[in-house]
């Protein structure tokens, strides 16, 4: 358990993880102004899914000012499962504010999913990245060029739910490489002024959205 810290003026990363780990927690921590190097505030995984971190908490932290080479927010590679993130204020990060790749393999993918609920997310290049094998609900994103992406990488987007989440004053919301067989699902939601719109490349179900 890390919880209570703050971790300021970091070079790299300031959690960082690539091994198996498990079961860790996160909570009440303040990340911000990374300088160089990456510059990202949460690292797990690897970038080829060669390993599998899985039941991470990652909650109530404020996170803002990530800079460097990425400066990303919250990172899940590719690999970790049975994670949650939940209820973190994010901002000022120069590239995704929480970015989740998905799952590897397929073999009960839906059960491992990530959990990426209520946070608070703005003024940042992208907002929520949730490429595959998530559950995307409860948050607020506003002011972000994008509010919502998910797109083939490393596999196709895949058991995606995406709902009950408001999106404001953004550029876009992009849903790639979408499919109704790969249950994909954008429901309930709520946007406003997003300025390029909706793009949607494939399929899915898109049910009692307003804005």
């Amino acid at each position: 358990i890390i919880q209570n810290c703050e971790l300021k003026n970091y070079q790299g990363v300031a959690v960082n993880s690539k091994g198996e780990d498990h079961h860790i927690t996160v909570r009440r921590c303040h990340i911000h102004h990374s300088s160089v190097g990456v510059g990202e505030a949460f690292y797990i995984g690897k970038q080829d899914g060669s390993v599998t971190p899985h039941h991470w908490l990652i909650e109530n932290n404020l996170i803002h000012d990530t800079a460097g080479q990425q400066g990303d927010g919250i990172e899940l590679k590719y690999g970790v499962h049975s994670s949650i993130v939940r209820d973190n204020v994010v901002y000022h990060t120069q590239y995704p504010a929480i970015l989740c790749y998905g799952v590897t393999g397929d073999n009960a993918a839906r059960e491992r999913s990530n959990l990426i609920e209520g946070n608070l997310v703005f003024e940042t290049k992208e907002g929520i990245g949730a490429y595959a094998d998530a559950i995307v609900c409860n948050n607020i994103v506003f002011d972000c060029d994008l509010g919502y992406l998910s797109r083939a990488h490393p596999k196709p987007p895949q058991n995606l739910e995406v709902y009950n989440n408001t999106f404001y004053n953004c550029g876009a919301l992009a849903f790639l490489g979408w499919s109704e067989a790969r249950h994909c699902r954008f429901v309930n939601n709520a946007a406003y002024d997003i300025k390029r719109g909706v793009r949607l490349q494939g399929s899915g179900t898109f049910v009692n959205n307003v804005g």
